[in-house]
């Protein structure tokens, strides 16, 4: 089930970023009109389902998490399984091979629209990297 709230703040990533801004003036832009990071609001959840929270969490976005946003393609409706496995039950845990993931496209209701994915996806991919030197 779409959380309507937390689909508008997804959308807004997505648009801000279409719109010529950089991962850093997105996260800027986000923590001045305080909107909430998703380890606020998943502190949140829990804490509204009486889970006893230790997990601490700030209002400053960083560019990590609005990356990984724009990348996710869980928000165009796609489910993706077994990207990682544990060695042992306490073994750590060691990305599977891109062939052996599971995809289910159109599992569920999309928040953005595949082509406008697909268009992030493509800036990414234009994005310089480096120092610039």
């Amino acid at each position: 089930e779409i959380d309507p709230i937390t689909a508008g703040y997804v959308e807004q990533i997505f648009d801000m970023y279409l719109n010529g801004m950089g991962l850093h003036q997105i996260c800027k832009r986000l923590s001045q009109i305080n909107v909430p990071t998703p380890a606020m609001i998943k502190k949140q959840y829990q804490e509204e389902r009486g889970v006893v929270s230790k997990r601490k969490s700030k209002g400053i976005w960083d560019a990590t998490t609005v990356s990984r946003i724009l990348k996710n393609d869980f928000y165009i409706g796609t489910l993706t399984l077994s990207k990682s496995k544990r060695r042992s039950i306490n073994g750590k845990q060691v990305e599977t091979p891109r062939e052996e993931w599971k995809v289910f496209e159109n599992h569920h209701e999309p928040i953005v629209e595949k082509e406008i994915f697909d268009e992030v996806q493509k800036k990414f991919g234009n994005r310089k990297t480096g120092s610039g030197r």
